[in-house]
């Protein structure tokens, strides 16, 4: 797993430089237009920004994820797995007889 890391991170630095670059268009955008062709641009931008958002954070976590996988005191996502810190209590009464 951990070979894999590289990977993950680089793929963030990419995402990373295109929101980057996308955010200066808009500001540039923002700072220089009033016209409302361009005002729609920059709703457009907006828009784009949303999901890439959403992906780099998601990679963050699983980059996180993936490089802390063999640590021992490590604990894994509630929302990538099935880890709970604060689960429920249950009885085991046993397998059940049919």
């Amino acid at each position: 797993m951990r070979e894999l890391v590289p990977g993950y991170k680089q793929a963030i630095k990419l995402l990373d430089n295109r929101i980057s670059e996308l955010v200066r268009l808009r500001d540039f955008l923002q700072a220089r237009t009033r016209d409302p062709e361009q005002l729609g641009m920059i709703e457009e931008l907006n828009e784009r920004l949303k999901p890439l958002r959403s992906m780099l954070n998601d990679l963050r976590e699983v980059t996180r994820e993936v490089e802390h996988y063999y640590d021992r005191s490590w604990w894994r996502s509630e929302e990538l797995t099935c880890n709970q810190r604060k689960s429920r209590r249950f009885i085991y009464a046993g397998p059940s007889r049919r």
